[in-house]
């Protein structure tokens, strides 16, 4: 009966045992997967924060353009501006010339008749 009960308990020891490594099996087969995954994202995240850098100096560079645009096109709205105001003190200018001239000859004919 002692001899049955030690085949008992060594079954027991042996089942116990081959659990063990069984389990032990296992997680260290996880735990290499999640090493591999862990290599993985780390990988991947290394990428996404080359292209972000990426991104975000297309960014700035989109942004400068476009101040360097809009500047441009401020610029050009004031010449324009500036051109639109010289030609209407031109026009009038010119609308007022055939009156200075009509003034003018009456102050010379208006001299010319006084003289004598």
């Amino acid at each position: 009966m002692n001899e049955r009960l030690e085949s008992e308990v060594r079954k027991m020891m042996k089942s116990v045992d081959d659990n063990k490594s069984s389990i032990s099996t296992m997680y260290s087969d996880m735990l290499s997967e999640k090493e591999v995954q862990l290599l993985s994202c780390q990988d991947d995240l290394k990428h996404k924060g080359i292209e972000l850098k990426e991104v975000r100096a297309l960014a700035q560079m989109i942004l400068d353009q476009r101040s360097d645009l809009e500047i441009f096109f401020l610029d050009a709205l004031e010449k324009v501006k500036i051109e639109i105001k010289k030609q209407k003190l031109d026009s009038k200018d010119k609308a007022k010339l055939p009156l200075i001239k009509k003034n003018i000859k009456s102050t010379q004919f208006s001299l010319v008749t006084e003289d004598p």
